[in-house]
């Protein structure tokens, strides 16, 4: 794409239902051994089904694999998926944007009745902050009983483009109002005391007869 290279994933996990846990470890092994030895100026991008459940991506919560949030619905690739995402740090872009329920699931049983989301994407914070939007696409149709998950970016097309101005830390006003109360007034002194001292400290070797010397 403009501005970067990406290598791309497709995995598809073992189902839930299945008791075999060794099927799930080889299927995130070698997910982590795909992600190893990418090369420079390259980001890395995960998709496909990864048969997990999880109510992170239900509502807009920025899931980052960071923060730590709620989670009523998690199965077992569920709470896989996300701790391959803290490993990793990845995010989950569905968990981005605002979009009506029935454009989040991306998986319908044959009678309709039944919905979940299966599918998911996986990307970095650097990826994340170029993607416009990640939404199923319900009149897309396909041999399968799976609905397309489309992510689209709007990526930079030169490095000047890339950069971004680092934001500078405001700090907030002091509350002046506080030296009224005794304590605070007493410590307030005492502190100015010992900042004094030291700074004199310092300025000793700051003087002209040193600075002659």
């Amino acid at each position: 794409v403009s501005g970067f290279k990406m290598r791309v994933i497709i995995a598809y996990s073992p189902t839930n239902v299945e008791d075999n846990d060794s099927k799930k470890d080889e299927f995130y092994k070698s997910l982590k051994k795909a992600s190893e030895n990418i090369g420079k100026n390259r980001q890395l991008v995960f998709t496909g089904d990864f048969n997990a459940e999880t109510a992170v991506v239900l509502e807009k919560t920025e899931f980052n694999s960071i923060d730590i949030f709620e989670d009523s619905i998690c199965n077992n690739n569920g709470q896989r998926l996300k701790s391959f995402c803290q490993a990793k740090h990845l995010c989950l872009p569905q968990s981005y944007f605002t979009h009506p329920l029935d454009l989040w699931y991306t998986w319908c049983s044959c009678d309709g009745k039944t919905k979940k989301v299966l599918d998911y994407v996986l990307r970095n914070n650097f990826v994340q902050r170029y993607i416009t939007d990640c939404v199923v696409n319900p009149d897309f149709k396909g041999d399968t009983d799976h609905r397309l998950l489309v992510t689209s970016l709007k990526t930079p097309m030169n490095k000047a483009s890339r950069w971004k101005p680092k934001r500078r830390k405001t700090q907030k006003p002091k509350d002046i109002s506080a030296l009224e109360i005794n304590e605070v007034r007493s410590l307030f002194i005492e502190k100015t005391k010992t900042c004094l001292q030291e700074t004199q400290k310092d300025a000793w070797f700051l003087t002209p007869s040193n600075l002659l010397d």
